[in-house]
């Protein structure tokens, strides 16, 4: 995670004298979207799901999504790949609020 967020740190501070490409706009955009509301970028924290090796999306919305028929059915399926009880595979990642806000603040900025 720290490479990662060294990395992301020099690319926004290249952006902040040129444009980032539409095209690596939608990569931060789609790899950081919650699957379920589809916010761009994911509000903090993150849940990623260990079934499909993906970010799935923001707690709030993982949350409701397991709960959301009124009762605790942890053993829903995933709202990305549908594994079986998939609640259990599923992990906050921590460390990353000021990447999700660089990325906010990118997106944002290139569409003034």
């Amino acid at each position: 995670i720290q490479h990662m967020r060294k990395d992301f740190e020099t690319v926004f501070e290249l952006n902040k004298t040129m444009n980032v490409s539409i095209a690596l706009r939608r990569i931060f955009a789609d790899s950081f979207r919650c699957c379920i509301c589809q916010s761009t970028p994911i509000k903090p924290p993150i849940i990623y799901s260990r079934c499909c090796k993906t970010i799935l999306g923001c707690q709030t919305c993982v949350d409701t999504w397991y709960r959301r028929d009124g009762d605790d059915n942890m053993n829903k399926g995933c709202p990305k790949c549908r594994a079986e009880r998939a609640y259990t595979e599923t992990t906050v990642v921590k460390g990353l609020d000021e990447l999700i806000e660089a990325i906010d603040m990118l997106l944002n900025r290139q569409l003034e």
